[in-house]
């Protein structure tokens, strides 16, 4: 039996029914056989992953009489010879295959490798196909599923077998016929001499079951909810000032505005025009995991491509863009102790740029030449809370020009003080764009927070209620939250009566509430824990293997932690012992080491004006519903709640347990 899944619109589609005929003017039996599975999956989303989109994977399990001649020889490592054999069955494949559509004047080999032309420029296909094995292999892992041997295979369907480079090598022709295929892929992934036969195998030996899983994976598709729709209309369809456009790539641009005010959509509204108006590549770099994979999972259900040369909008942490970047200089940095060593590699090397040597030819050879690098734009999240030298490699990679930049103002909470992105700029040179409504929160939860903020000290806090969205509602728990079995279950139901899913929800939870395993590696978080015994269906966020990844379904309600939420909302957003949040905040203050010894430094407001800063992220990121538990003791949070509720009783509720 043979299946065509997934997108059967286009190339993509087209190429799948082409390969489909292939196999069948070879194997004629493979449509009948009981014994043969072949699923034919085009337009694959990794889901999560920096290279998502794979435009064929092919899996199949056969029976005996899967096999065929290998007339290419392959490298036998057990006895270092060639081999030729005249039978080889295949027991199953797991085939990822890139498809490329151009003609002969826009491909060029260079060795073994083959480059397409875009435009201008000539991109590696060959570099491209080695990533989507690692992607696919990634995705797979982080479903739980056992990754099989990928092999990753070039098809050009406008290039005759006659004009490929002298074999071997992954490529295939457009007048390739099945059995070459085979013969290719016995070069690349060489079958395996076991009880006396040449076997090529994709399953584990010891997890053959597990293969069925990779095309249920593969096979399953993202629902938007009411919500994400609204988003995506927020960024495609709404107005975009013409002014900020003119300054887009002309000017550095600046949009300045406090928590709530929409400094993230006016970035992607930005990023959305670029792409559909000019055909621009725009990069998003933030340093929240989860706020990245929040975007990807907004980014894939807009269909957003990210093949090689086309235009795109991409989003990383500034932590693995500069990994990449770095290595891509030729700094000889190593993956695992990058994050220990990131201050210190950083100004490592900044000052080898500073005094030569990496050349500013070093540097526009790898912008210009690859993918991963050559942004038509950057866009910079939370940029007030960026250390300098970050600031300044991302200067020394692309003109001020190409920025556009989302300030919180003081939402500063890496550093003592705020990033100043204008250093060494002309005013002319910069465009600011001061923020002062607030778009995301209704009227209501925006008048509580400012009466919260003014309550925690904070003055200068102060942003205008959105008189378009009126109402909103606050409430507050005094214990244990989850004390009445049914009392989440209300804000389920709430949630979903107004036409969203568990996915639009967002719970934060501080370090106290975090889950670690018996060698005190986090593992989760306790409020997920309890949702999950009781039949809540949870993506949790807390734990960094799930963080790299999004939700896959909409009856995963998100759990983060407080330092992760930032950029992200919900409909309904549950905040899980603020008060024990504040105080952690509270203990990780130290004085400026900018300061004189000494100085400011039994100056008892400033931990206080530290941990108030930070509470105010998620305070900000409801956009109907704020859910608050904190504990029965008394605290500062507690305090300042207390005479916000007051000002604001009309929509606020206290509750004691």
């Amino acid at each position: 039996m043979i299946r065509l899944l997934g997108n059967n619109e286009g190339s993509e589609g087209e190429a799948a029914r082409t390969l489909r005929q292939l196999i069948l003017e070879s194997w004629p039996w493979a449509e009948d056989d009981p014994g043969t599975e072949i699923d034919i999956i085009a337009g694959v989303k990794c889901h999560g992953q920096i290279v998502r989109d794979l435009d064929l994977v092919v899996l199949g399990q056969f029976s005996a009489r899967g096999r065929y001649t290998q007339f290419l020889p392959f490298f036998d490592t057990w006895d270092n010879s060639l081999k030729r054999p005249d039978t080889v069955y295949v027991r199953s494949l797991c085939l990822v295959i890139e498809v490329k559509d151009s003609t002969s004047e826009n491909v060029q080999f260079v060795g073994a490798q083959v480059e397409v032309q875009y435009g201008q420029e000539w991109k590696n296909v060959t570099e491209q196909s080695h990533k989507q094995v690692f992607a696919l292999k990634h995705y797979l892992q982080h479903h739980r599923v056992v990754a099989p041997h990928i092999t990753n295979l070039i098809w050009l369907r406008n290039i005759e077998n006659a004009d490929l480079p002298k074999r071997p090598h992954n490529i295939l022709g457009g007048n390739a016929t099945w059995d070459l295929f085979l013969n290719v892929i016995g070069q690349q992934s060489p079958p395996w001499f076991r009880d006396g036969l040449w076997i090529i195998e994709a399953r584990a030996f010891d997890r053959p079951d597990a293969f069925q899983s990779v095309g249920n994976v593969l096979t399953k598709t993202i629902q938007p909810t009411h919500l994400d729709r609204v988003k995506m209309d927020r960024i495609c369809r709404a107005a975009v000032n013409k002014g900020w456009m003119d300054f887009l790539g002309s000017k550095h641009l600046i949009f300045q505005g406090r928590g709530g005010t929409g400094k993230t959509v006016i970035l992607l509204q930005l990023a959305w025009k670029a792409y559909e108006d000019r055909n621009a590549r725009v990069l998003i770099l933030t340093y929240n995991k989860a706020l990245v994979a929040d975007l990807r999972r907004l980014f894939t259900l807009m269909n957003l491509p990210d093949s090689l040369g086309e235009s795109t909008i991409q989003i990383q942490t500034i932590h693995a863009f500069l990994f990449s970047a770095l290595r891509g200089l030729g700094f000889d940095y190593d993956e695992a102790p990058f994050l220990k060593k990131y201050e210190e590699y950083k100004e490592h090397a900044l000052s080898y740029i500073k005094e030569g040597a990496v050349t500013p030819s070093d540097i526009e050879k790898l912008v210009a030449g690859n993918d991963d690098f050559n942004w038509n734009y950057v866009f910079v999240d939370e940029a007030q809370d960026w250390p300098d030298n970050e600031r300044e490699l991302l200067r020394r990679l692309y003109p001020d020009a190409r920025f556009v930049i989302a300030d919180g103002i003081d939402q500063f909470v890496r550093h003592e003080t705020a990033c100043d992105w204008r250093t060494g700029m002309a005013p002319q040179e910069v465009h600011t764009v001061k923020l002062t409504m607030c778009l995301r929160m209704k009227a209501g939860l925006a008048m509580f927070v400012t009466q919260f903020a003014s309550a925690l000290g904070l003055g200068q806090w102060n942003i205008l209620p959105n008189t378009e969205a009126p109402g909103g509602r606050v409430i507050i728990i005094e214990g244990d939250y989850f004390a009445d079995g049914d009392f989440h279950e209300q804000f389920i139901q709430y949630n979903e009566a107004d036409g969203n899913y568990p996915v639009d929800m967002l719970a934060c939870v501080p370090p106290s509430m975090v889950a670690r395993d018996s060698a005190g590696e986090v593992v989760g978080s306790l409020p997920a824990n309890i949702l999950t015994g009781r039949g809540q269906e949870v993506w949790d966020g807390v734990s960094e293997d799930i963080r790299m990844s999004y939700p896959t379904s909409v009856k995963q309600l998100r759990v983060v932690q407080y330092d992760s939420c930032r950029g992200l909302e919900g409909w309904v957003v549950i905040n899980f012992g603020l008060d024990a949040f504040y105080e952690y905040k509270k203990s990780l203050w130290q004085p400026s080491t900018k300061d004189a010894p000494g100085v400011f430094a039994d100056d008892p407001t400033l931990p206080h004006l530290f941990a108030a800063r930070w509470v105010m992220i998620p305070m900000t990121r409801a956009i109907d519903t704020l859910v608050i538990q904190i504990g029965m003791q008394t605290s500062d949070v507690r305090d300042a709640l207390v005479k916000a509720a007051e000002a604001c009783s009309d929509f606020v509720v206290w509750i004691r347990r």
